[in-house]
């Protein structure tokens, strides 16, 4: 026996499009998911902004031979804002898993939605063919982020040794080294951004074919209960105590 909603489902008649509003509603969930991932880059490139402004401070105050606290502040600012960013680049890795995780178990809701008509057919193919897409974006945007939490590591690592280093020879190399590290950051955050966006687009894309399966099924479930509630269909059944 399937029991849909507390009814019991009857030859002939569909089964309500609960499969398939769930997907859709996976998906919202996803979307918001991605949503706070591509907010922690923006944050993440926020911190990045801040240590290249702290470590342009350094320089300047390195080439008026100022040595002393000043540079010391200046170092000091440039170390908690790359330990600031790279936390924030964790996290983003975390929400870049859970997408993931949750755009697989929405594939397995649309592995098994009921494919009524032709249509049907081709909005799952396009639907499990985005999920597949987003996967891959997200897979391949992974190994980004944990590029840009490795550099901004190493870059705040070079701060905090400079800090009460042996004299200005220490504070050149950790502008070199914390620049170069920046850069890559920075080049990195691009492509993260262009792959996360990417990815929200197709799961919209998703959303939608799943929106159009979930509204196919309930047209086909409103049209059978106005059938089952016609005038016709209510002549057509024998009433207790009357007939053969």
């Amino acid at each position: 026996m399937v029991v849909v909603r507390g009814e019991q489902a009857q030859p002939g008649r569909p089964v309500a499009p609960r499969r398939s509003s769930v997907a859709r509603g996976m998906l919202t969930q996803t979307r918001a998911t991605l949503a706070a991932a591509r907010e922690g880059v923006r944050q993440m490139d926020g911190y990045t902004s801040d240590a290249r402004w702290a470590l342009s401070q350094v320089e300047v105050l390195r080439r008026r031979e100022q040595v002393g606290q000043e540079v010391g502040t200046a170092l000091h600012e440039l170390a908690e804002a790359c330990e600031t960013a790279a936390q924030i680049g964790r996290v983003v890795d975390r929400h870049l898993r859970l997408v993931i995780e949750e755009v697989r178990k929405v594939d397995g809701k649309a592995s098994v939605l009921p494919a009524t008509t032709q249509q049907d057919q081709v909005d799952n193919v396009a639907l499990r063919a985005r999920l597949a897409a987003v996967q891959a974006d997200l897979v391949a945007t992974r190994p980004f982020i944990e590029q840009a939490v490795v550099r901004l590591g190493w870059a705040s690592d070079y701060a905090r040794q400079a800090v009460g280093g042996p004299g200005p020879d220490a504070q050149l190399l950790v502008v070199d080294q914390v620049e170069s590290r920046l850069t890559g950051v920075a080049e990195v955050s691009v492509k993260l951004r262009q792959h996360l966006t990417q990815a929200r687009d197709d799961i919209d894309r998703a959303r939608g074919l799943a929106d159009a399966i979930c509204g196919a099924a309930s047209v086909r479930m409103d049209s059978h209960r106005d059938r089952d509630h016609s005038p016709a269909a209510r002549e057509g059944r024998t009433t207790p105590g009357i007939g053969l």
